[in-house]
């Protein structure tokens, strides 16, 4: 007889992994050769949506879809058009509060509003923590011994595009989207050659990294994030970054991080005046919050055992037990006690029971299916095969085809693999967010039903054999197949054009750079 109920063995099967700060070697981390151009479009924009209300504290993760005006109905009743035209529904780990719908209607009512030029204060409001620990997460692996020493050796043996005659590198070679910021910073800075250009790139970022964790003023705040992100925006779409470092299979994956963080910081920029840019087409939008929880998601297990490698048994028995396998692991634990402490234990080191909770975009996912199939449905039989499709009749594109999902972050590996289960069921709506890190986290709540549930425990049994059994450097020596930029979900911000104004901001910001790095 099983030890413990199927949730609570997820549970622990799944803190065990994140106190191994395990990553599934073979995930494949992004989806996006298989999207279309429409669900770029509108992941980009959901994508800001929820970064946009999340605020950085710990678990606090948002996400957004576009659902439909019958799955707002179904819940609010009816709406005349003219007060909405699209709807999204947004959904937190935990339940939305006051202050997040709060937020909510305050980032809508300026979309909403024609006369909006500027989303920067409302964000900078309610995601200044987010923002200060993307440019600390980005800060922290320019600081990394092993990658800046790989960054300067290979900068140091860069042959860049260079003027006949001269040792001036030529801009627009070396930086595909060199926007106005560059240009000017030359025209200022006059750097002898490409190599003093990049080092003076990255210690702008870095100066002005200091700046924003320790400014207080809005205006002091602006001037640095922007920076960060135009230097950024630049940094990553260039010919060294993109053919020289990213060939070297051993910082791959680091390089790859670089990019990513980069790309973070651009949403709450570049991505903000994106989603302004796209605002008339979908205003005006109303909003609403998924606030119903399963009640088994109130729950909570524990307590653990104190010991990692004690839990670890446990975890092993049960396995056994239900596989009639003796598993020949043995775990090694001193190197995760301390990670594991701070998952099982609270802020004054006592022990403490954990909650799972259902993961933002899967309860989504799992509302929008709920809603659509308590209505009447056509079943329309296919032609390709003896299975029966059920289709609503009326109004909504959410209703057919791929739902994109925004996430205020990447999607952690059980959330990936719910919505590939769902896919490979072959429902008519298919769900998608812009990827995943493929890291499991502990508080995870599995989709209800014994299909969900049987597979789910397979997986997690998999996982752990395969985290036990392989030292934490072969796993890193493992072809990881990494994502693409998270934010970076449309090619359409590499083709904005700048405007005059961005122009003459460029030029103050490039006057204030070269003060700080000569």
């Amino acid at each position: 007889m099983a030890k413990f109920q199927d949730q609570e063995y997820l549970l622990r099967g799944l803190a065990v992994l994140q106190a191994m700060d395990y990553a599934d070697p073979s995930a494949l981390l992004s989806n996006k050769p298989g999207r279309t151009n429409v669900i770029n479009s509108r992941l980009r924009l959901l994508d800001v949506i929820a970064a946009g209300l999340a605020t950085g504290s710990s678990g606090d993760v948002v996400a957004a879809a576009f659902s439909g005006r019958e799955v707002y109905m179904q819940q609010h009743g009816p709406i005349d058009s003219s007060k909405a035209k699209t709807f999204v529904l947004l959904a937190k780990n935990e339940t939305p509060s006051i202050r997040d719908k709060h937020a909510a209607t305050k980032l809508f009512d300026a979309i909403n509003d024609p006369k909006t030029e500027d989303l920067f204060p409302i964000l900078l409001e309610r995601c200044k923590e987010n923002m200060q620990k993307r440019v600390t997460s980005l800060l922290k692996i320019l600081r990394e011994p092993g990658f800046l020493k790989f960054m300067q050796s290979e900068l140091h043996k860069y042959q860049p595009h260079i003027v006949v005659g001269s040792n001036q590198f030529v801009i627009n070679k070396e930086f595909e989207n060199p926007g106005p910021i560059l240009p000017a910073l030359v025209k200022e800075y006059a750097p002898k050659d490409f190599e003093a250009f990049w080092k003076a790139l990255i210690q702008a970022i870095e100066i002005n990294g200091a700046i924003f964790s320790k400014a207080k003023e809005e205006k002091k705040l602006r001037e640095a994030y922007e920076t960060i992100s135009l230097i950024g925006y630049s940094i990553q779409y260039s010919t060294f970054l993109n053919q020289k470092l990213l060939i070297k299979s051993q910082y791959k994956e680091r390089t790859e991080k670089f990019k990513r963080r980069l790309s973070k910081i651009n949403v709450y920029t570049r991505g903000a005046r994106y989603l302004l840019e796209q605002a008339d087409k979908i205003r005006p939008v109303k909003c609403f919050w998924v606030e119903n929880e399963p009640s088994d998601t109130r729950v909570e297990y524990g307590p653990f055992n104190p010991v990692f490698k004690d839990e670890v048994q446990e975890i092993l028995k049960e396995m056994r037990l239900r596989q009639g396998e003796k598993p020949s692991i043995v775990p090694s634990s001193s190197q995760y006690e301390s990670k594991w402490k701070k998952i099982i234990t609270d802020e004054c080191g006592q022990p403490k029971k954990l909650r799972a909770y259902f993961h933002c975009e899967v309860k989504i996912m799992h509302y929008m299916e709920q809603k659509f199939m308590s209505r009447n449905v056509v079943k329309i039989a296919t032609t390709s095969s003896n299975k029966t499709n059920e289709r609503f009749q009326g109004e909504g594109y959410a209703r057919l085809g791929t739902v994109a999902i925004g996430v205020s972050k990447n999607s952690c590996l059980m959330c990936q693999w719910s919505l590939d289960r769902h896919n490979d069921m072959k429902f008519e709506r298919n769900y998608v967010t812009s990827g995943n890190h493929g890291k499991p986290y502990a508080k995870w709540f599995n989709l209800p039903g014994t299909e969900y549930a049987e597979h789910a425990r397979l997986l997690v049994e998999k996982l752990v054999k395969d985290a036990l059994t392989t030292s934490p450097g072969k796993q890193r020596n493992k072809q990881r197949v990494v994502s693409d930029e998270h934010y970076s979900s449309s090619d359409d911000d590499r083709r904005t054009k700048e405007s005059g104004e961005d122009k003459i901001t460029a030029e103050r910001y490039a006057k204030t750079i070269a003060q700080q790095i000569r």
